[in-house]
């Protein structure tokens, strides 16, 4: 079997290319920006998506807050009348 190798060819240096590859083992500037560029955009997609509450959401979690803190402090008299005195 006969296998023909094509001749390897010397690629030219574009210096247009050489700004956005590395310069003598160093990030080119325009790699730094895109890469701080980058990590912005995914920060900020990643953001939290919050909608104040209207007044009716309001008023729903002050009454639920209210009726928890009425649990827990008829939980907390039960306890102290179940308990033995010492």
């Amino acid at each position: 079997m006969n296998t023909v190798i094509a001749p390897t060819t010397s690629r030219t240096n574009n210096t247009s290319l050489s700004l956005i590859r590395r310069i003598d083992g160093r990030e080119a500037l325009l790699d730094r920006i895109a890469l701080r560029l980058g990590t912005a955009l995914v920060a900020w997609s990643r953001r939290p998506y919050v909608v104040a509450p209207n007044r009716e959401e309001l008023t729903l979690r002050r009454e639920q807050h209210e009726a928890r803190l009425q649990r827990e402090a008829y939980a907390q008299q039960q306890y102290h009348l179940l308990i033995p005195r010492r």
